[in-house]
């Protein structure tokens, strides 16, 4: 969704997906390129998330604009 975070957003909406347990969520701002791939890292999804969060930033950082990298997994309970 468009908008500067505290400029002015018209609403904000909650958003739900399904997330099966041990699945990978990964978040950005725009500052990451929009087209990544993790196929030139073949087993990296079984790493920590920390770590894909990091080569995303490493690989795909725009450099003209400041970059967020979120990723999780959820684990079973």
């Amino acid at each position: 969704m468009n908008g500067t975070a505290g400029q002015g957003t018209a609403r904000i909406r909650p958003f739900t997906y399904p997330f099966a347990s041990g699945a990978m969520l990964v978040m950005s701002s725009d500052g990451l390129a929009s087209r990544w791939s993790l196929d030139p890292h073949p087993g990296l999804l079984a790493r920590h998330p920390a770590l894909l969060a990091a080569i995303l930033y490493r690989d795909h950082s725009r450099h003209r604009d400041d970059v967020t990298v979120v990723a999780l997994r959820l684990e079973a309970p």
